[in-house]
């Protein structure tokens, strides 16, 4: 063999190695810190920023799939996953449903930005995990071109808006898709189906 077909095939080998290796330290490092979703929720907080400054997305990726594996009802799980995909191009118009909305109204309502009782109340994980969603979330506004509904999304998560229904309402013809599916749950709401 060449020296350049050695290189390359050395490259190779050494890259499914090293993603087995990190996938596995993920995975350790996850499953060695706590039993409980509060646990595991203190490691993410731990864990996914460095991945995230080190752009290691497959790294993000495997720790918030094991994440949401064990914690499924978890929203700090599912909204940083929501970012994820956002950053890899891999968000989708299905993503965008009443859960979503829901998770964002929730968000914003627990949201510490402007809200002095509410500061006191967060603990460290929760400070840590507030701080991460509006770094991330101005970032991918900031450098990423997003459509109509992530732009939202991330305006959301970065504390621009704060009545996020209230802003669908007022703004129909900039999230078409979700001031229809706003005014589904709103007749849905009503007729108590």
């Amino acid at each position: 063999m060449k020296p350049n077909c050695l290189f390359l095939l050395f490259m190779i080998i050494f890259s499914c190695c090293a993603g087995n290796l990190l996938s596995q330290g993920v995975e350790q490092r996850l499953a060695e810190n706590g039993t409980t979703c509060s646990e595991k929720f203190a490691h993410a907080m731990n864990v996914l920023p460095k991945f995230y400054k080190e752009k290691s997305l497959d790294s993000l990726s495997k720790a918030i799939e094991l994440w949401e594996g064990s914690c499924p009802d978890m929203p700090e799980a599912q909204i940083t996953q929501i970012l994820l995909d956002i950053e890899a191009s891999a968000f989708s118009t299905q993503q965008v449903n009443s859960s979503l909305l829901e998770l964002l109204d929730n968000y914003v309502t627990s949201f510490p930005a402007g809200k002095k009782k509410n500061k006191a109340a967060h603990d460290e994980t929760q400070t840590s995990f507030y701080k991460f969603t509006i770094a991330w979330s101005s970032l991918l506004l900031r450098n990423k071109t997003l459509d109509n509904n992530q732009r939202f999304i991330c305006k959301v998560l970065s504390g621009e808006i704060k009545y996020p229904q209230q802003e669908i309402q007022e703004n129909p013809e900039t999230y078409p898709e979700l001031s229809t599916l706003l005014s589904k749950n709103y007749t849905v709401t009503r007729r108590g189906f």
